[in-house]
């Protein structure tokens, strides 16, 4: 698992723009290599430029990454599931699943604590700045970007 990412000495960051403003995540690389890497993976191959908000939950919870709702506009590869002791606090950014072992690059934020999510869906990253920004999204806003900011490579 440590040769899936190369060694960072402070989190990989994603900074995703959006029509309402940008939001800052930091991506969990101790607890999920496989769907961090994956998500650098997506990001990097634009997969989620111009991407629509798919579903706001409640206001609880946004989902976003999957260009038409279906999932068709996703990497054919399914990542294996990584759970871990995060919990779905609020800002937490998590790996949407239809199945086991399906995650595929959609993902979720949480806009509240959510107990009944924990270890439902594997957790990721974290909102560091701009949850308000992401709290503000409606239904079909449109991330414009996702750029990954990886300090202190090594």
């Amino acid at each position: 698992v440590d040769s899936l990412l190369p060694a960072y000495t402070s989190p990989p960051l994603a900074r995703i723009e959006t029509t309402r403003g940008a939001f800052t995540i930091a991506l969990e690389t101790r607890w999920a290599p496989r769907t961090v890497r994956q998500f650098i993976e997506n990001a990097r191959n634009r997969i989620y430029d111009n991407t629509p908000v798919n579903d706001l939950q409640g206001g609880q919870m946004i989902v976003l990454g999957d260009r038409h709702g279906d999932e068709s506009s996703l990497p054919p590869a399914d990542v294996r599931d990584e759970y871990s002791p995060l919990r779905a606090e609020a800002g937490a950014v998590m790996w949407s699943l239809v199945s086991r072992d399906s995650g595929r690059g959609n993902f979720m934020i949480a806009l509240t604590r959510l107990p009944y999510q924990d270890w439902r869906y594997p957790v990721f990253g974290q909102v560091r700045e701009g949850l308000d920004v992401a709290h503000a999204l409606p239904m079909a806003d449109t991330i414009r970007t996702v750029q990954i900011v990886t300090p202190g490579v090594s």
